[in-house]
């Protein structure tokens, strides 16, 4: 098994504040309003939030890629920023295209270094992260005009689906959608072609960039866990708990920006790590 007492000596050492909050809340003696709190310091004045919250773009300027992870990171935490999540929707609002939805950066973050994997990011906007929004919106039971555009908006996206990535957007989009029958025969389909799917790795162990079934189902009674054939979940769960590295952490496989990025990412996979093994009781 994996040892939880490196784990956290790990993340003490090595990540963010963000993140040790984080660990604390998901462990059982932290407060999720704590989590709330930091969060708060990467939102802007505008009510976006920036500040290298996604640690692959190190801008400052507020992004719709940071929205969605402040929203995961509530989501998580087991509670909701009411007001800071308003002030984030006008912002979203503002920046939304003619067609409904936001690009998942916006060129600004060009103005502080990024990882070389975004160097080609399309400004076309896509599923991808309006998806994730509006589906953790709605799970939030929050009322905002922009999830009425961000609503068309998915629904239309989900014709052009492109890789593992678009298809967990898509995911969390329908798992809120309130167009409950058409959402759960699309979603199931979704599920069930994901072997096939660019960037999924039925393999978790292979080098190369991916997402494996844990994405997806990160608890036992994950939406998509109940259309994944099982075996997936069983290979990716025994090498979640192989992968811990000797210093406590668990590694990343793709190049940020600097050592900066590296130490946030690693500390932020170490708790998304924690708490998938701890919902399944491998922890």
């Amino acid at each position: 098994m994996a040892d939880l007492a490196a784990a956290r000596q790990f993340v003490y050492r090595e990540a963010r504040l963000l993140d040790r909050l984080a660990l604390d809340a998901c462990v059982g003696d932290g407060s999720p309003e704590a989590v709330l709190l930091a969060l708060r310091a990467y939102q802007n004045r505008d009510g976006g939030f920036g500040n290298a919250l996604e640690p692959d773009t190190r801008t400052s300027s507020s992004q719709p890629l940071y929205f969605e992870l402040a929203l995961e990171y509530m989501d998580e935490a087991g509670s909701f920023d009411a007001e800071s999540v308003r002030l984030a929707c006008d912002w979203l609002e503002s920046v939304l295209g003619p067609e409904g939805g936001a690009p998942i950066l916006i060129d600004t973050f060009r103005d502080a270094d990024f990882a070389p994997h975004w160097a080609d990011n399309p400004p076309t906007p896509g599923i991808n992260p309006n998806g994730g929004i509006a589906g953790l919106l709605w799970k939030a039971s929050v009322r905002h005009p922009v999830l009425d555009r961000l609503d068309d908006f998915c629904w239309r996206s989900l014709a052009a689906l492109n890789g593992a990535h678009d298809v967990s957007e898509a995911l969390a989009f329908l798992e809120h959608s309130p167009d409950r029958r058409r959402a759960e025969e699309l979603a199931e389909s979704l599920v069930r072609q994901l072997p096939d799917t660019r960037m999924f790795k039925s393999d978790p162990a292979a080098s190369e960039y991916g997402l494996d079934a844990l994405f997806y189902a990160r608890t036992p009674r994950a939406w998509a866990a109940q259309w994944l054939e099982p075996a997936l979940i069983r290979g990716a769960l025994s090498h979640l708990e192989q992968a811990q590295q000797d210093d406590g952490g668990w590694p990343i496989n793709w190049t940020p920006p600097g050592s900066a990025a590296v130490a946030e990412w690693r500390g932020l996979l170490t708790v998304r790590a924690v708490r998938v093994l701890r919902a399944y009781g491998r922890l």
